[in-house]
């Protein structure tokens, strides 16, 4: 039985359960240029691309072990 594979691209909602950033956050962070990579597919259809949503929240690790 073949699992199928997660997908590459997302919607901005489903960008929002991956990061737990609300889609309005989201959709500020974008307009103040301040959030993850995303594509404008057909002119006005946002989708994020799993890879770069990891990539954006692992830029943000915080090392509290750190001095």
């Amino acid at each position: 039985m073949n699992t199928p594979a997660p997908p590459e691209y997302v919607s901005a909602a489903e960008a929002a359960r991956i990061t737990g950033f609300s889609a309005y956050t989201l959709e500020r962070l974008r307009s103040e240029q301040r959030g993850p990579r995303y594509r404008i597919v057909n002119g006005r259809t946002i989708r994020y691309a799993v890879a770069d949503l990891r990539e954006w929240m692992d830029s943000r690790v915080v090392d509290t072990q750190a001095r």
